[in-house]
């Protein structure tokens, strides 16, 4: 959830055979760039979409430039969908989620509940704290999140976060990747 150009879908693709790799992504460049990969390395198990992933399954107004589409109002209108509906419609099971998109994270993440906790996929994560208010969200709605499907958050380093509301708050970049397991 945010390829952009694939560097995730195609490290976690490798060279398998058997893996599928479901890659979303709002920006036009991106996908178009992906598309091409794709096809040049003739992969028929990466699928690559163009369309925003949040809380609802409906077209919304976004704002587009040349290397990302966000959720937030802007010059473009774009599809969105949830994460739980397209697992719905295409029979997916992810083992794994990545998800970087800028501040949209909780949108993604309730319309992906279902699939989650049915699931229990391994997500690699990037919050950008100082972004969920564009989108009406805060560190609160993430940590509510977090336990109600009953994970826990690992750094980068491979240590458990046992504050991490108060390591969301103290973040000093535009974010924080973590790797969330359940428990």
């Amino acid at each position: 959830i945010g390829c952009q150009f694939g560097s995730f879908s195609l490290t976690f693709l490798s060279d398998s055979k058997t893996k599928q790799v479901y890659a979303f992504d709002g920006g036009d460049t991106p996908y178009l760039a992906l598309t091409q990969i794709k096809m040049l390395n003739k992969l028929h198990n990466l699928h690559v979409f163009n369309f925003l992933i949040g809380n609802q399954n409906k077209k919304i107004e976004c704002y587009q430039e040349e290397l990302q589409s966000l959720a937030i109002k802007g010059n473009d209108v774009k599809n969105m969908f949830s994460i739980d509906m397209l697992c719905n419609l295409y029979n997916i099971e992810p083992d794994v989620i990545k998800i970087d998109i800028e501040g949209a994270e909780f949108l993604a993440l309730s319309g992906a509940q279902q699939t989650i906790i049915e699931n229990k996929p391994i997500i690699f994560i990037e919050i950008h704290p100082k972004f969920l208010n564009h989108y009406n969200n805060t560190i609160d709605d993430i940590i509510s999140f977090v336990d109600s499907i009953n994970y826990k958050i690992i750094d980068l380093n491979q240590q458990e976060v046992t504050d991490y509301k108060n390591t969301l708050q103290q973040e000093t970049t535009d974010s924080n990747r973590t790797v969330w397991i359940p428990k």
